[in-house]
């Protein structure tokens, strides 16, 4: 079978990026309100971002935008969004498919999506490709993304603040 009967993943991913084409909206909407501005990471790797060359040459993995005050030109359309952004004082105008959106964040209120990480995507995609079966074993891939360059793994260690704190008769 060729298509999943439930892409549990593909569900949760439209759905964040469905909040951020919200959070466009609102922006085109309602501008930067109570300073609200949005940072948005895009993979600048993939072939349907439209950046200026100096841009992919500087950012050649990825970018993040940042919506707030100058900004223009903001479309959102089902797979992508276009906005025009200042860099170096020249006005350039980007399409960026929702697909490239790495993450986004609204700092003013301390929210932030990881849509996307692009190591664990580009295991997931070929083990998709690689796999005869429907299954898929996300605890490999995600112990293959976690591992270092180094044999030594890495363990976590409980430190006790006890010692880093200043007596009171110190002071």
């Amino acid at each position: 079978m060729s298509e999943k009967p439930f892409p549990y993943h593909q569900w949760v991913n439209q759905a964040l990026i469905n909040v951020l084409k919200n959070a466009l909206k609102q922006m085109l909407k309602i501008g930067p309100v109570d300073n609200h501005h949005l940072y948005i990471t895009i993979d600048t790797t993939d072939e349907e971002v439209k950046i200026p060359g100096f841009l992919r040459l500087r950012y050649p993995e990825e970018i993040t935008l940042v919506l707030q005050h100058q900004f223009e030109n903001l479309v959102i359309e089902e797979t992508e969004f276009q906005v025009s952004l200042s860099f170096e004082g020249k006005r350039s105008n980007l399409i960026i498919p929702f697909r490239a959106v790495l993450s986004f964040a609204d700092p003013s209120i301390n929210f932030g999506l990881q849509l996307r990480d692009k190591t664990l995507s580009e295991q997931i995609i070929s083990t998709f490709e690689e796999e005869d079966s429907d299954s898929l074993n996300l605890d490999e891939i995600q112990i293959n993304h976690n591992d270092t360059s180094t044999d030594k793994k890495l363990t976590g260690e409980v430190i006790a603040l006890d010692k880093f704190r200043q007596n009171k008769t110190d002071v």
